[in-house]
């Protein structure tokens, strides 16, 4: 438990290092499900998509960060097939940011630098659902994974897991019915996760806000025909983000056997999600651990990641991934780091040194005079 704590600790920390470079601000996927009159937002979210073609097997790890002040909180992920759950070691994604991030190239540029050397001696330079069963809607499996406390349902009625969830004093809204349909009518399964908060000795507690919770990546494994992220969302989330002034920002590092490109499906709008890098992954397990059965997928593996910004979200249907035409490699431009190297003139010896010049200079010139 303790070196869970510190992983919790130390990724948080390596967020904060690498904000400037891979910045997550604001975004929802899935559904959160906050209780009556509650509030909830991701303020931080990425994922990963690991997907082998060959045995239709998706492995889905996503992280968030949630804002909100309930004591309690939970959200919604839908599913082709009931999945199997795992907790994820936390750095995953702290390697993903170093592998993706761009190369730097240093470059070093003479800067001159004048002072006074009777002055030197005196100087210095300073550089984060209960059980329960009704008619119509199933318990698959329930079980507790780091965060969380976990329920796999199925349902015949989205109105019935919507009331289901709402007696278990989550709120209902005609939004989470129609955002639940499509899903009850695939048959496809539903997973309630419920965030349980920190106690107050975990660092995680004593380094976030009370209304900012980080919560343990979760590794949900299930077979699929196509690979896809829950990009489907409520509508009132849609009309929050027309009125609102903050940045979304959603990250999606997808892992196959080839550069893939991404489709919201039924749309005919393309999806403004943009590859910010792509190429093979020679030792997938360096990012990865050992967590997934790599054994089983293409070596080398290829990574894609992507960033959406887009503000409102698209988020009318989920997003469906295929092989790209282009199978080029993107990465970023380098960074180039500039090196000062301080050259060090001392000027109070220049002075008598140019003037002992002179002098010499003008005795060798009177004496060339004197010699004609």
């Amino acid at each position: 438990m303790k070196n869970k704590r510190l992983y919790k600790f130390i990724f948080l920390l390596c967020l904060l290092l690498l904000a400037p470079f891979f910045s997550l601000p604001s975004s929802r996927a899935c559904a959160p499900a906050p209780r009556v009159g509650g509030k909830v937002t991701i303020s931080d979210e990425s994922a990963i998509i690991i997907w082998n073609s060959a045995t239709k097997t998706e492995h889905f790890i996503r992280n968030a960060v949630f804002d909100t002040s309930e004591k309690d909180f939970g959200f919604l992920v839908p599913t082709p097939s009931t999945p199997n759950l795992a907790e994820v070691e936390v750095p995953i994604f702290i390697r993903l940011l170093q592998t993706i991030q761009p190369k730097i190239q240093e470059k070093t540029e003479n800067e001159f630098d004048f002072f006074l050397l009777s002055m030197f001696f005196g100087s210095r330079y300073e550089k984060a659902l209960t059980t329960g069963a009704r008619p119509l809607v199933r318990i698959v499996d329930q079980q507790q994974y780091g965060s969380y406390d976990t329920v796999i349902l199925e349902a015949d009625d989205a109105d019935a897991l919507a009331t289901w969830l709402e007696s278990r004093g989550y709120a209902n809204s005609p939004s989470l019915s129609e955002w639940l349909a499509p899903y009850i009518e695939m048959k496809w399964k539903i997973t309630a996760f419920r965030i349980i908060q920190p106690v107050e000795d975990d660092p995680i507690y004593k380094n976030t806000s009370p209304t900012r919770f980080l919560t343990t990546p979760i590794q949900m494994s299930f077979t699929t025909e196509e690979p896809f992220f829950p990009y489907r969302e409520p509508k009132e989330f849609q009309e929050i983000d027309k009125n609102a002034k903050a940045e979304r920002n959603l990250q999606v590092f997808f892992f196959s056997d080839s550069k893939a490109i991404g489709t919201i499906k039924d749309s005919e709008k393309p999806w403004p999600g943009k590859v910010i890098w792509s190429g093979k992954i020679d030792d997938p397990t360096s990012i990865l651990g050992e967590g997934v059965a790599l054994d089983q997928l293409p070596k080398p593996l290829w990574l894609t990641a992507f960033e959406d910004k887009s503000l409102p979200r698209l988020g009318t249907n989920d997003l469906f991934f295929s092989p790209d035409k282009n199978q080029d490699p993107v990465s970023a431009p380098p960074v180039i780091s500039t090196q000062k190297r301080h050259i060090v003139i001392p000027l109070d010896l220049i002075v008598p040194i140019l003037g002992i010049l002179a002098f010499w200079y003008s005795k060798k010139r009177v004496k060339l005079e004197a010699s004609k």
